[in-house]
């Protein structure tokens, strides 16, 4: 899930089954807030090769979107009228589980957590959104796998220091 704050949307990837997680169908949805939360199916991911699993999306402070594949390894963008993507370049590493994926709008840095596959070590990332490259950041304390990740805004009227 991710806040678009260009548009003031709320959006969310969704599947329709994850058995086997390469023949799963990934969905872009938006989620309208008001008296009732009601969620609105922008699309299936389009111009996507079968065995891509979309777990993560984020906007960039300038509204645009980007979606994380772990099975290729890959970044995507995303339009988020249309679900259409392309794809951007590899990770350069070979991800997996459950991820975390968020923007640091104050300085536009693309974040991600995820297990390294091949060591199996649960890393922080920072993702060049222009060629899709990883570059590690740091070993995440004990290891834990993140299933979410949000970077706290610094244009809020709260100061940094006061956020948990």
């Amino acid at each position: 899930m991710t806040w678009d704050a260009t548009t003031d949307t709320l959006f969310a990837v969704g599947a329709d089954d994850f058995t086997p997680m390469a023949d799963t169908n990934f969905f872009l949805a938006r989620i309208d807030r008001g008296h009732e939360v009601t969620a609105t199916i922008i699309g299936g991911f389009l111009g996507i090769p079968q065995g891509v699993a979309i777990v993560g999306i984020a906007v960039d402070p300038i509204g645009r979107m980007f979606g994380i594949d772990i099975l290729g390894d890959r970044l995507f963008a995303i339009d988020k009228d249309t679900a259409e993507m392309a794809p951007i370049g590899s990770l350069g590493f070979n991800a997996n589980g459950a991820v975390g994926f968020d923007f640091d709008d104050a300085t536009a840095t693309l974040y991600l957590t995820s297990i390294e596959d091949n060591s199996g070590m649960a890393n922080l990332y920072t993702i060049n959104t222009a060629t899709g490259e990883a570059s590690i950041v740091g070993h995440l304390i004990n290891g834990n796998q993140h299933t979410a990740l949000a970077i706290a805004s610094r244009t809020a009227c709260i100061p940094p220091t006061e956020v948990p």
